[in-house]
């Protein structure tokens, strides 16, 4: 997510998603009570006509509710400026996608929310390898945030005299390709997509398919990855990546307590650990940061803060995911720290 504009004296900030999960970040950061401008499609009648017809404006909503549904994040309220076919205090959305740009106006930025703008303004570590195909054609790309790079397609096209074992020497021939491209940039998950079960047969040559998801689309070729691109197995996947950091954390975590190291957890524990300055890495649920409890949630926002002033890394662990579980069972929160306390 690119941001285009930061002006935290008046609480405004214009962003443009550019990436797949982009919109995810934007669906926490933006509360009810905020204000978002955006452009807005509006059914309106001109000129007597009895068929209204769709036009765009710019308008600014203040938000009742937001809704992520099929990656596309929806805002709802009520507009703040009219114009003259849009009156003010009239219901709107502004649909936010990929490219779009938006401004976002709060009263108060929380350190909560200005951390995830700046974890989904870095570049995605790890890539994606696509690999979409059918019995006759295989295309291979390189998924890095919102863009991807088409790295290969190759062409069996068996003839129709012994069908089977020519697929069959296809299909060898895309999981060679696909460990090829595995071994040379190391990506986190590989998305394997094809019409009907063809994919399955690929899956099964590979060694190590415990990085692969696989999805199903109707056409190979650069056709099909476009089509892969828009499917939830690459938000899981995404997803998935995001939530294996925090996996390896929490790991770190539970080692580092078995063995009595310098770690603490629980609020009370943690926020002493913060004012002394002791904490290196702060590990926080999602959990906890979304309820609705608003005086909690301004005690966490205030620990964000004091900890990354004194250096202290942000981990927000993803809502769902085993790892938020187990930090849940410690109490939400956690620190590593650079010395014990006394």
């Amino acid at each position: 997510m690119r941001t285009l504009k930061r002006d935290l004296k008046h609480g405004i900030i214009r962003v443009m998603p550019e990436r797949i999960e982009d919109d995810y970040a934007l669906s926490l950061i933006i509360k009810r009570g905020d204000i978002v401008e955006g452009l807005a499609t509006r059914k309106i009648k001109l000129g007597g006509k009895e068929e209204p017809v769709k036009k765009r404006y710019r308008l600014r909503i203040r938000v009742e509710k937001t809704s992520l549904e099929n990656g596309t994040l929806r805002v709802n309220g009520r507009v703040e400026e009219g114009v003259e076919e849009v009156p003010s205090k009239s219901f709107q959305s502004i649909i936010v996608s990929p490219g779009s740009t938006i401004t976002i106006i709060k009263e108060e930025w929380s350190a909560y929310a200005l951390h995830l703008l700046k974890q989904a303004g870095k570049s995605q570590e790890a890539p994606i390898l696509l690999v979409v195909h059918d019995r006759e054609e295989a295309s291979f790309a390189l998924l890095r945030g919102k863009r991807y790079t088409l790295l290969e397609t190759i062409r069996g096209n068996p003839p129709k005299k012994d069908y089977a074992q020519n697929s069959e020497d296809f299909y060898r021939e895309i999981a060679k390709e696909t460990e090829r491209y595995s071994a040379k940039y190391s990506p986190k998950r590989i998305i394997v997509a094809s019409p009907a079960f063809f994919k399955e047969y690929v899956v099964k040559l590979l060694a190590d398919d415990e990085k692969v998801i696989t999805a199903s689309c109707s056409t190979a070729g650069e056709r099909g990855v476009n089509e892969v691109l828009k499917r939830d197995e690459l938000r899981r996947a995404v997803k998935e990546v995001r939530q294996g950091d925090d996996s390896v954390l929490m790991d770190e975590l539970k080692m580092s307590i078995a063995a009595g190291g310098n770690v603490t957890y629980g609020i009370d524990e943690v926020e002493r650990a913060v004012n002394a300055g002791a904490v290196s890495k702060l590990l926080i649920s999602q959990g906890l940061l979304t309820a609705e409890d608003e005086a909690h949630f301004r005690r966490i926002d205030a620990l964000i803060k004091k900890a990354e002033s004194s250096r202290g890394e942000l981990h927000i662990f993803e809502k769902g995911s085993d790892a938020e579980r187990e930090l849940n069972g410690l109490g939400g929160i956690a620190a590593f720290l650079r010395y014990r306390l006394k």
